[in-house]
């Protein structure tokens, strides 16, 4: 039984909030038969208007997930989860930690986040997506606000490049409409046909309005194979010089792994441009 009470404690509360809003909403509307003079029939009516909305706003709170108690951010969890779960990536852990906190802490960032998770398969890409995902939304990988691509099952033709480009434009700007904080993942990015996320490139800038829709606070986050080569051989010769795995940063990797990543079959060059 432990640990049941405040929930029920909660929605009891939400329950009777949203009774006194229908009874008062119900109260204001019976009184426009009977209130006639000034000012009266000039407040009412956009009073009216707002409670209804409030009231339509609740009911879809209750009916399905909705954006406003979605997002369930907390950034000691962040590094708790990423310390304590995703082993033997003190690099990943840090620069993920610090980049997702300041994007999320910023209530008006100056563009969307922008995540790129490199190495071969089994490294932990994917683990740690789903780290960053379960702690900005409630309902993590189930979030109807979470956006998952896989390229080989959603973008599996080259020769269909322009209608993926075009579809993929139409869901990102339907997903963002219902929620500023979504989440894009795409995986498998070495194995996407050459051009299609150049149809995220308007996504990714400074604009802060977009045919009326602000991108800036949401989150894309690409997975991929490239630069692994690159980050096995810098390993390699570290550790055979008798360096800590544990001390190696960065910075000692950054320019080789980025020329990699852009220049490989399947990197970012291949995935932008066509």
């Amino acid at each position: 039984m432990f640990g049941i009470y405040p929930r029920v404690s909660r929605v009891f509360s939400e329950s009777m909030s949203f009774r006194f809003t229908i009874l008062l909403l119900s109260l204001l509307s019976h009184s426009l038969d009977v209130i006639t003079g000034f000012p009266f029939i000039s407040v009412i009516p956009p009073l009216a208007g707002w409670l209804a909305y409030q009231v339509s706003d609740h009911l879809e709170c209750l009916a399905r997930e909705c954006c406003k108690t979605a997002v369930n951010f907390s950034s000691a969890k962040l590094r708790e989860d990423l310390k304590t779960r995703l082993h033997g990536q003190h690099i990943a852990e840090e620069r993920l930690y610090n980049h997702v906190k300041a994007h999320m802490d910023d209530r008006n960032p100056r563009k969307a986040l922008v995540l790129s998770l490199h190495g071969f398969t089994g490294v932990g890409k994917n683990f740690a997506s789903s780290i960053i995902v379960s702690n900005i939304l409630r309902k993590g990988e189930k979030s109807r606000f979470y956006h998952f691509y896989d390229s080989t099952i959603h973008f599996p033709h080259e020769d269909l490049v322009n209608e993926y480009k075009t579809r993929l434009q139409s869901e990102v700007r339907n997903a963002v409409a219902s929620c500023a904080v979504s989440i894009f993942v795409f995986d498998e990015v070495h194995k996407m046909p050459p051009g299609v996320l150049n149809a995220l490139v308007p996504f990714l800038g400074f604009s802060k309005s977009i045919d009326g829709l602000d991108f800036r606070r949401s989150i894309f986050i690409f997975i991929g194979n490239s630069g692994g080569t690159v980050i096995n051989e810098y390993l390699l010769e570290a550790v055979s010089q008798g360096r800590q795995r544990s001390s190696i940063q960065y910075g000692d990797m950054r320019r080789n792994l980025a020329k990699a990543v852009f220049n490989e079959k399947g990197g970012a060059r291949a995935a932008m441009h066509h």
